[in-house]
């Protein structure tokens, strides 16, 4: 599906286990699997289902003549028995069964988005998140007040429906919240009332359950998987080291099969450093045969073009995943995953700001100037390692000049633009706060205007005149960059009227030269949507150590 990954499913798994025990919010994981979940749709149901999604006739027509006169036979001991019709499932491995089957099941995924359960609230921007589905893996989000009876009433008629089946010997939870609330779940088997079946597995505290083929749990970690990993890596590289291959060989061998066992897990679960020098030593080794490199490691693992052989790095591959992983978290609010939102409510939740910042001036961690420290035990590794990497590539907000739109979009205290440091605590910032409630710098704007004609004065202990030049002063404290009074940069030969953008558009860009356009792109949405949505463009400049 379009702008689904998997990398977000898992990520969200994590940050949701952290951000309910640094908040206490109690409530369970269910991963939930469905039994032969291609063989076991019903024809008749998909056939009505997609009627009801209102897929055209004349389509349902055409699957319908692929599958209705359907045969297949059973070959056992050398016999084969009589062709029979196929009524249930569809075809695993044709292009259009993942299609048909994410049709099939959205009724069940639809019916539990309306019933009265709520799942997990992960911050105040955000709707909770109640369910989380891959492919046929389905994640259950549940708050301690949610009634399970309720979620298997409408799996139960989903599967009476569809002839589906859901698998409790495979269906494992995983307790979130306060450890004194995760080892309750653990001794009685019971949330919020309701027996847990046996079948059912309990993950306990330290003890690694896998989804989506990641390894997720309360004060888990994968680690037990990299010795297995590099296991195989080891037998993979002693057997191909018999054939005796050629250096270029030995560096294709050695990204297609060796590196490439660990870029899953390393992406979804990280790894420790002492995993990742001994699988760097590894492959090394291999590729120089066990001697001395005839090159350095740092110029061998550069491309043929730049003087190098290509050799894979699982570190450079590591520090790409968290530079991929840093893109998803700084998207747009419309494009932002929902575990973005977690790992910011979880870094907001283990600072301890000095001096004392008021929470309510605190919008995005990268998008504002202000000194804290983190406590770091309530921040998972895996947002320690970005965080890291954020800081040693010099991640920031930079535009060469920036729309209107997104200046005032900005946040008011705290601006990354201000010439000078100012204090937020002052007696006058808390006033425009707290009784003018300005909070982005379109409201400093709008407020040191002065009042409209039909606005009231709000109640301003310190003078709404003095609170005025105060806004007035804190716009003219910004660069030119940001400041809405002024026009940053003036109008050059580099400006992009329509009337360029147009005659740009018709240009080759491989062939044609096209002038740099300095300004942010505009969301793909339609104007009425624009209000909210002008974002920065998020760079990565040159690392400060350069």
């Amino acid at each position: 599906m379009p702008k689904r990954s998997i990398y977000d499913q898992t990520k969200l798994l994590e940050m949701v286990i952290k951000l309910c025990e640094n908040k206490r919010q109690n409530g369970i994981i269910l991963a939930m699997d469905q039994e032969k979940a291609y063989d076991k749709i019903d024809h008749t149901y998909l056939w009505k289902t997609m009627k009801t999604y209102g897929i055209p006739d004349t389509f349902i027509k055409r699957v319908k003549n692929l599958y209705e006169k359907a045969q297949t036979a059973i070959r056992l001991n050398g016999c084969t028995t009589e062709a029979f019709d196929i009524h249930r499932g569809v075809r695993q491995g044709d292009p259009l069964s993942c299609l048909l089957y994410n049709i099939a099941i959205e009724p069940l995924f639809e019916s539990i988005r309306l019933s009265p359960l709520k799942g997990i609230k992960i911050s105040p921007e955000t709707h909770n998140v109640l369910i989380s589905t891959y492919a046929d893996d389905t994640t259950i989000y549940l708050n301690e007040n949610n009634s399970i009876d309720e979620l298997y009433r409408r799996i139960n008629a989903f599967c009476k429906a569809s002839t589906a089946r859901f698998n409790n010997l495979k269906t494992e939870i995983i307790p979130i919240g306060g450890e004194e609330y995760r080892q309750e779940i653990l001794a009685s088997r019971t949330f919020n009332g309701t027996p847990i079946e046996a079948e059912v597995k309990i993950a306990k505290d330290g003890e690694a359950i896998r989804i989506l083929g990641s390894w997720q749990g309360n004060k888990a970690n994968a680690n037990h998987k990299w010795n297995e990993v590099i296991e195989k890596q080891l037998g993979t590289m002693k057997a191909w080291a018999r054939t005796r291959p050629s250096l270029l060989a030995r560096v294709r061998i050695a990204k297609a099969l060796i590196a490439s066992k660990a870029l899953y897990l390393m992406t979804v679960n990280g790894i420790p450093p002492e995993y990742l020098k001994r699988m760097e030593k590894n492959i090394k080794s291999f590729i120089w045969m066990g001697k001395r490199g005839t090159i350095a490691w740092e110029q061998a693992i550069r491309s043929k073009q730049e003087g190098g052989i290509g050799a894979p790095s699982v570190a450079s591959q590591f520090e790409a995943s968290k530079i991929m992983w840093l893109k998803r978290w700084m998207a747009a609010d419309q494009e932002r995953p929902k575990w973005a939102w977690a790992a910011n409510e979880i870094l907001v939740g283990a600072r301890t700001l000095a001096p004392t910042i008021d929470p309510t001036i605190i919008t995005e961690w990268v998008e504002q100037k202000w000194r804290s420290r983190i406590n770091i035990e309530d921040i998972p590794q895996s947002l320690r390692d970005l965080l890291k990497a954020a800081k040693r590539y010099n991640l920031k907000i930079s535009v060469v000049r920036a729309p209107m739109e997104l200046k005032l979009q900005m946040p008011a205290f705290s601006h990354p633009g201000r010439k000078t440091n100012r204090k937020e605590n002052t007696k006058s910032s808390k006033c425009l706060r707290k009784n003018h409630a300005i909070i982005l710098t379109g409201d400093l704007a709008t407020f040191a205007k002065g009042p409209l004609p039909d606005e009231e004065e709000s109640e301003c202990l310190l003078g709404t005149q003095k609170c005025r030049e105060y806004a007035k002063s804190l716009l003219n404290s910004l660069s030119d960059v940001w400041n809405p009074y002024s026009q940053s940069p003036i109008k050059q030969r580099n400006h992009h009227t329509p009337r360029r953008l147009r005659q740009y558009a018709n240009l080759n860009i491989t062939r044609d030269p096209i002038p740099f356009n300095p300004d942010p792109p505009r969301p793909r949405v339609p104007p009425s949507q624009h209000q909210n949505l002008w974002h920065p463009k998020w760079i990565y400049t040159k690392p400060k150590s350069c």
